[in-house]
């Protein structure tokens, strides 16, 4: 008996230690609390994703590039003139505006801009070619450039909610000079300053009378807020679903002195203040103006202006919009440019439209259809009649305009 015991205590001994001896598999390490998984990134919803972009974008080697670009409108435009002409009723089919771009890059410091264009059945032509110096914030800009004049003509036409631009931009304009300017942005400011051959010169000087004395200065200041997205947002006049609040404030000035002493006008002097509020499918733009031109004999001239306009995405698609803009004046005669009229009566215009877009969130190929009503006689006002712009001369009583537009632009 004891010796059997004794043999049983030795084969357990024996297999403690043989299993003593053989490799353990490691213990299974929980990961500490605090290393939580990784958050899942989720897809955006689709209406907030990126639109396509229309970019033709060469670049053979690093920071020499080439881009192309171009614009086309075709116009349909249907005008009633209730008063005693030979044709009370206009319509026509138009190809308002064919633009040219090519925008290309030398090094990273140097880029430049070339733009041909027509208007209507005028014939095609240098509308822009400059330079710029890009030094950090700063920017050298020198050639036929865009005067900051006012906001409302700074979108390009396939930027606009309206099918053109508003008589108030058009008549505030800074127009195509030749000058030399330096642009900065400073965190939300961005400031410009130009010294030019004077407003509306293209590749000529401002048209006579007044023919400006260089330089002619022009500066324009902004201010963004409640927004870290940059200025180029406000590029456009429309504001896409999807998009944060922002607000912009600006103002501008321009200055110019005659350089013909038989000019009837010694210089000219305007200012233009906007706010511009966007928020996710809607926006408004309020901007005023103010012009004074001292003349050589009779009272200086003052002008206003205002346009109001709010438009808002109804559908991803589909963007309603209302505007008004009016010029005002004392009721005298004005002899200079840019007053393409008598402007013995104010100039008020109401109107309001609908764009398609055929591409959702880029306004670079869309449908649009518009109405304007002006309640006034267009020949004691300052605004001259215009194909692109719809308007038929009218000497005693309103008119109104229904227009259709295609357009392409890349």
């Amino acid at each position: 008996m004891i010796a059997n015991l004794g043999l049983v205590c030795g084969l357990l001994s024996h297999g403690a230690q043989a299993a003593a001896t053989e490799p353990q598999a490691p213990a299974e390490l929980e990961p500490p609390a605090e290393l939580d998984p990784p958050p899942v990134e989720l897809e955006p919803p689709a209406e907030l994703a990126p639109p396509p972009v229309f970019d033709f974008k060469w670049e053979p080697i690093r920071d020499v590039w080439l881009r192309p670009g171009a614009l086309l409108q075709v116009r349909l435009t249907f005008n009633r003139r209730p008063e005693e002409v030979t044709e009370p009723n206009t319509a026509r089919l138009t190809i308002p505006r064919v633009r040219i771009l090519l925008d290309g890059g030398l090094t990273r410091f140097v880029s430049f801009r070339l733009r041909i264009g027509k208007l209507n059945e005028g014939n095609m032509s240098f509308e822009q070619a400059y330079g710029n110096l890009h030094l950090g914030r700063v920017t050298i800009r020198a050639g036929v450039l865009y005067l900051p004049a006012s906001i409302a003509d700074g979108p390009a036409p396939q930027a606009l909610q309206g099918i053109d631009y508003s008589q108030y931009g058009l008549e505030a304009s800074g127009g195509q000079a030749a000058g030399v300017g330096v642009l900065g942005e400073f965190g939300p400011v961005r400031l410009q300053a130009f010294m030019s051959n004077g407003a509306r010169t293209s590749f000529t000087e401002l048209a006579t009378p007044i023919n400006a004395k260089f330089p002619a200065l022009t500066g324009r200041a902004e201010v963004r807020l409640f927004t870290r997205d940059g200025f180029d947002r406000f590029d456009t006049e429309s504001s896409f679903r999807g998009s944060d609040l922002a607000l912009r404030l600006g103002a501008a000035g321009h200055f110019q002195r005659s350089r013909n002493e038989d000019s009837p006008a010694e210089a000219l002097t305007q200012v233009t203040t906007d706010a511009t509020l966007e928020g996710p499918g809607f926006n408004v733009i309020v901007a005023g103006r103010f012009l004074y031109s001292p003349l050589a004999e009779g009272p200086a001239l003052l002008d206003g202006g205002v346009l109001v306009q709010a438009g808002v995405f109804l559908h991803e698609y589909v963007e309603l919009w209302a505007r008004y803009d009016g010029l005002y004046g004392k009721p005298v005669v004005h002899p200079v440019p840019p007053f393409s009229g008598p402007g013995t009566q104010p100039f008020h215009e109401v109107g309001s439209g609908l764009n398609v877009l055929v591409l959702p969130r880029t306004q670079n190929v869309k449908l649009q259809v518009d109405g304007v009503y002006i309640p006034l006689p267009l020949a004691s006002t300052l605004v001259d009649s215009s194909n692109v712009g719809g308007i038929l001369d009218t000497s005693t009583k309103h008119q109104w305009s229904i227009r259709g537009q295609f357009l392409l632009a890349f």
